[in-house]
């Protein structure tokens, strides 16, 4: 059966703790209502938590949406998607224009051209990396293969894909990388 997803909303208060035990060096805090921040003890981003839920056939998955602030402004909207090129290995990483016109072609051009970005982003298992930039503000939506709940009907199983260091690391190196190549736009 065809999976049905949502689109992104307050996490579960079990996701949330979950992610929390993961997210070593970060206190949680409330959010706006529909996200959960996790503020760093020292440096790194905040990151702030939804969560999108696919239904499946006596099952479901809650993904956990994660967003961070990159503190740099930008003069037109656009929203780049990043993803991983290659068939059974991955081979690098591409920039495609979801919306923006010719100011999302610059700053998909400038993501991916930048060499260390790419590095940052080859050992991170992301389904979905959004850059989205406007004048208010640019942040970025990460959706990863871990930091996800299943839960299933029959048999009952419930169980949660760890958010493990080395992917908190890329996905944190990356945020960095993105932020430089805005920065220099």
């Amino acid at each position: 059966m065809p999976r049905r997803a949502t689109a992104p909303g307050p996490p579960s208060s079990r996701l949330a703790a979950l992610i929390e035990g993961d997210l070593s060096g970060y206190r949680r805090e409330a959010g706006d209502g529909r996200r959960v921040r996790f503020v760093p003890a020292g440096d790194g981003p905040v990151f702030e938590l939804a969560s999108r839920v696919e239904k499946r056939f006596l099952g479901r998955t809650e993904i956990a949406v994660f967003r961070a602030g990159i503190g740099v402004s930008l003069a037109d909207e656009s929203i780049v998607a990043l993803r991983h090129t290659g068939g059974l290995k991955r081979t690098g990483v591409t920039a495609d224009v979801v919306s923006g016109g010719e100011s999302g072609q610059r700053v998909a051009a400038a993501l991916a051209s930048k060499p260390s970005l790419v590095e940052a982003l080859m050992p991170l298992d992301f389904t979905r990396f959004e850059v989205v930039s406007g004048p208010t503000g640019c942040h970025v939506e990460v959706e990863l293969m871990g930091a996800s709940h299943v839960a299933i009907a029959l048999p009952p199983i419930r169980s949660y894909v760890h958010l493990h260091p080395d992917q908190r690391l890329a996905m944190e190196m990356g945020l960095d990388e993105v932020h430089r190549v805005l920065e220099a736009l």
